[in-house]
């Protein structure tokens, strides 16, 4: 994916969005629709575009933007991993898990 100058997710339904945020966490930005989590993953404007679902029109003319802009790519991608890293690395996600498990473990059925 690293070697890839932009990704597209147009999932069609509801999902987190993992591989648009493996494609941050590579520096390549992303083009989505706005479905799910994937706004979560991506800050429209800044480390990607996002687009309501069926609106290819504008999909297309983000990705060429995004093609023909070699230095807008190389800032989406760099901003990308940057959140990638600093809301999901695994020194933020494992202690949500340990908290998250220790609540269900707590519980009494």
């Amino acid at each position: 994916m690293f070697r890839l100058p932009i990704c597209c997710c147009c999932p069609p339904s509801r999902i987190f969005g993992l591989s648009a945020l493996e494609a941050q966490a590579c520096e390549v930005p992303v083009i989505a629709t706005r479905i799910g989590g994937i706004p979560e993953v991506i800050n429209d404007g800044e480390t990607g575009y996002l687009s309501e679902i069926g609106n290819v029109e504008k999909m297309s003319k983000d990705a060429v933007k995004l093609l023909e802009d070699e230095d807008l790519r190389r800032s989406f991608g760099k901003r990308g991993r940057e959140l990638a890293i600093s809301r999901y690395s695994t020194e933020k996600i494992i202690p949500q898990y340990i908290e998250f498990y220790e609540k269900v473990l707590a519980q009494k059925f």
